[in-house]
């Protein structure tokens, strides 16, 4: 005669198993899954920083003869709203970028000098963009994300 209540539970030691199997998975996935999203912030950062130096340099033709010299320090570019708006710098020159955005890698801080802002911390939305305005001939002479 068939007994009619069979232990079907799991044991201890099969749980254990699934449980360091899951563990081991996680520790793998977990640097995997960072890598890619620093890397997923700096395309973005490099993405943003190349509009922006496309809008200033769009301002700067249609202004490169203005007589406001408020305006020849730069400006900044608001990523969300797709504008450039001359002027009205917060003085993040301190943490510079290389203008050539093809140079930048993932692994470098925002100024040479100083290691506490890195490309890849988070996605900023706004930059702001230097003039050399020695001579305002429109060359650029540096990039600094804004908080």
């Amino acid at each position: 005669m068939k007994r009619l209540s069979e232990n079907r539970g799991f044991t201890l030691a099969e749980l254990l198993i699934v449980v360091a199997i899951i563990g081991v998975l996680v520790a793998v996935s977990v640097p995997i899954f960072t890598n890619q999203l620093k890397r997923a912030r700096f395309a973005t950062n490099q993405a943003n920083a190349r509009a922006a130096y496309a809008a200033a340099m769009a301002w700067y033709m249609d202004n490169y003869n203005t007589d406001d010299y408020s305006y020849r320090d730069g400006g900044y570019y608001d990523v969300k709203t797709g504008t450039f708006i001359p002027g009205d710098l917060k003085g993040s020159y301190e943490f510079s970028l290389d203008t050539n955005i093809a140079n930048w890698d993932i692994k470098s801080p925002f100024h040479a000098y100083s290691s506490k802002k890195w490309v890849t911390d988070k996605v900023y939305t706004k930059w702001e963009v230097y003039w050399d305005n020695s001579a305002f001939d429109g060359t650029i002479s540096n990039f600094a994300p804004r908080d």
